[in-house]
């Protein structure tokens, strides 16, 4: 099998645009951020000025507010628009895939024909991606995202026609325990495991993500707590891991420096306390993001 001819960053860009825009249950996190809560202090930590107050040339690397251009998001705010909160949200691993256009031996003999593609599961990203799902507790889907294409010419066509999410395979991280790749084809709602090769089938993400905002019951809890649950249930998550990895030490000195820079903006009296809160939970939950390379999207009704 051969490599995709692009890497994910290439993938992920037009596949989060498109997630985002061609669908009115998923939300881009600063977007929501902005409505509830505010983005002026938000730009302002993104200032260089502000940076070389204490020494530093631009924002720390890997911390989060660099991720997000929040000068265009404070200028295209919707302030007529009804956006939902923090409490349900979508987390995506991009893989990059091989493929491959004659499966043998218990690929073959599972159902999967003609032109496939599968990607390999890193351990400790899968054990990180099971136990961030069972401590979020169904309130979020945590799911794998690879294209069922693997040309550049493929990638143009898909982003220029707006059919990425279709031709994607989004295979729960649950649903991979125990197992060291995916083999799909066909867009991706069905595919095998290995090294058992059990034939699995998923309701297309769609599906999945009408169906986590209809069983969830209305709750009257603000913007500002649902993030705060978010960000102490991610960090949560960790804090049970016995052999922590290079990635896992990373998160934790990504929470230091959001630590630090919260504790900046505290002694600067640069906004209210329940400002500066919110702001480093969302810093915390990007760092998360940013150390264990997932896509977060926020899931709910707007008007």
């Amino acid at each position: 099998m051969t490599p995709a001819d692009f890497e994910e960053s290439e993938y992920r860009g037009p596949l989060y645009n498109q997630l985002e825009r061609g669908n009115h249950l998923v939300w881009e996190p600063g977007q929501v951020f902005e409505k509830h809560i505010g983005i002026d202090r938000a730009a302002y930590v993104t200032d260089p000025y502000f940076w070389s107050l204490h020494g530093l040339a631009r924002p720390i690397s890997g911390v989060v507010l660099p991720d997000y251009d929040w000068q265009y998001i404070w200028k295209k705010r919707l302030k007529s628009k009804m956006l939902p909160d923090f409490k349900l949200n979508l987390f995506l691993q991009a893989k990059r895939p091989y493929a491959g256009t004659r499966p043998r031996g218990n690929v073959k003999k599972v159902g999967i024909v003609g032109n496939y593609w599968k990607f390999e599961i890193t351990p400790h990203q899968q054990r990180a991606l099971e136990q961030m799902e069972k401590t979020l507790g169904g309130k979020a889907i945590v799911c794998y995202a690879a294209p069922a294409f693997h040309t550049q010419a493929a990638l143009y066509e898909h982003t220029k026609s707006q059919s990425i999410v279709p031709f994607s395979s989004f295979p729960p991280a649950s649903a991979l325990t125990g197992h060291g790749a995916w083999y799909y084809s066909n867009g991706g709602l069905a595919g095998v495991a290995n090294p058992d090769f059990v034939h699995k089938e998923f309701d297309s993400l769609q599906t999945r993500i009408v169906n986590l905002v209809e069983r969830t019951q209305a709750q009257s809890v603000n913007a500002g707590e649902s993030l705060s649950d978010l960000a102490n249930s991610l960090i949560r998550s960790t804090s049970e891991i016995r052999e922590p990895t290079p990635t896992d030490i990373w998160f934790q000195q990504l929470l230091n420096l959001v630590d630090g820079q919260i504790s900046i903006m505290s002694g600067l009296e640069s906004g209210t306390n329940e400002y500066i809160e919110a702001l480093g939970n969302y810093m915390r939950i990007r760092a998360f993001c940013s150390a264990y390379h997932l896509d977060w999207l926020v899931i709910g009704k707007g008007a």
